[in-house]
């Protein structure tokens, strides 16, 4: 999922040439460039959203898009909380992946992220038993709807009867 997100906001942001920028972006600027991806990302959902969903969405995709930044001394990551996806993508255990999916924002990328990449981001990995990877993916995307934005949630167990279980 970080790999997902990160590349294509990496793919976004060379239009605003992020990569050249990164060391000099101040936190409103990051901010910015991370609502213009989300408007691309989640074009036909995020109008679903309050205000404050959309904070905690931009929060919450900015944390895991930057999080290999969060102990870089980069103006940009200033007020960012990375504890959590550190956590979970530092040393993944179930307790971790819980926590990260009681956030209401982290389990609708969470979600996102398998429904369009799940199957072929298993697949993807070679180290792993793919077919029992999946299956843990599934799992947590269903743990996933306990805490996803009650705005979407309809919509995407919807996607998930009817696409996600062929995954």
């Amino acid at each position: 999922m970080r790999k997902y997100y990160k590349e294509k906001f990496e793919q976004f942001g060379q239009n605003y040439d992020y990569k050249k920028k990164v060391k000099s972006i101040t936190p409103a600027e990051i901010n910015q460039l991370i609502a213009l991806f989300m408007q691309v990302e989640f074009a036909t959902i995020l109008s679903q959203f309050s205000e404050s969903e959309r904070i905690d969405l931009l929060e919450s995709l900015k944390s895991i898009v930057l999080s290999d930044r969060a102990n870089k001394r980069e103006p940009m990551i200033n007020g960012t909380d990375f504890k959590v996806v550190r956590n979970l993508f530092g040393k993944y255990t179930q307790k971790t992946m819980k926590i990260f999916l009681a956030n209401s924002s982290n389990s609708f990328l969470y979600t996102h992220f398998y429904l369009i990449n799940g199957r072929s981001a298993c697949f993807q990995q070679s180290d792993v038993d793919q077919a029992n990877f999946n299956v843990q993916m599934k799992k947590l995307m269903l743990e996933s709807f306990r805490s996803i934005f009650p705005c979407v949630k309809p919509l995407y167990e919807k996607l998930y009867e009817s696409h996600g279980a062929k995954l």
